[in-house]
């Protein structure tokens, strides 16, 4: 009797297992990146309203959460939250009110501990206001001057007696900052438009320099950190700021002007 062996039988389930791994797999890869989107979008909708509570919570401030723009990067969020620290977090508010003044603010955050009682490792920002802007500060801080903006200067007039004659100057100055305040440093001055003609060699450094204008812009500027210098262009002015090991829930408390 002749015996007919059975027919081989292929094991499939190692290959079944292996695509049942793969699909698997894809699918909790998809739905990390589905859940890691949603957790970067949910924390940076967090990080725009606590800023503008913050910013609110200060008088003369009307700042909406709608208005503030909230970047986390680095990959993904929920392996940077489980490390303790955010790579970066870019926040920029533009035409946000504080005290009357349009401004506009970006701050660059590097560093960024989950821990918001510990210091993030560096933070620089900038904060513009146009001619509006800086107007409602001249006028908030006492200032008279009456400042124009220009292209990289500014300009404005300034009265000095001389023999008994009283003249009028137009001044262009430069802008820079000390630790709390922009500075305008007038580099050159000419007698306004129908002013007596008479010789001021010898009295334009005394008008430079005695016509200095300088304010404190600190309580429109996160309290504790430094600034690092100023630009103008003929729409507005730009303040840099800077600071190291800055704790990220002051960042939305402004300084104070003494």
């Amino acid at each position: 009797m002749t015996t007919v062996d059975a027919p081989k039988t292929r094991k499939r389930w190692p290959i079944v297992l292996a695509v049942v791994l793969v699909v698997v797999i894809g699918a909790l890869f998809g739905a990390f990146f589905i859940a890691d989107a949603v957790a970067r979008d949910t924390g940076e909708r967090l990080v725009a309203q606590k800023f503008a509570e913050k910013l609110n919570a200060q008088d003369g401030a009307d700042v909406d959460a709608d208005d503030i723009d909230v970047t986390i990067g680095g990959a993904s969020v929920i392996a940077q939250y489980l490390s303790g620290t955010f790579e970066s977090v870019q926040v920029d508010a533009d035409d946000i009110a504080l005290d009357g003044a349009p401004l506009n603010v970006s701050i660059q955050a590097n560093g960024v501990p989950t821990d918001l009682s510990k210091p993030v490792q560096t933070v620089s920002g900038a904060v513009a206001f146009d001619q509006a802007g800086l107007d409602a500060l001249l006028a908030k801080n006492g200032t008279d001057a009456d400042i124009t903006l220009g292209d990289g200067t500014v300009s404005y007039t300034a009265s000095q007696t001389f023999i008994g004659i009283p003249l009028s100057f137009t001044l262009t100055a430069v802008p820079s900052t000390t630790e709390d305040s922009l500075v305008f440093t007038p580099q050159s001055g000419e007698l306004a438009a129908g002013s007596t003609s008479i010789d001021i060699s010898g009295l334009i450094d005394t008008v430079l320099a005695d016509n200095t204008v300088s304010f404190c812009i600190a309580d429109q500027i996160p309290a504790g950190v430094t600034l690092t210098g100023a630009a103008v262009s003929s729409d507005s002015v730009t303040v840099g700021f800077a600071a190291k090991d800055l704790v990220i829930a002051d960042l939305a408390q402004t300084g104070t002007c003494s």
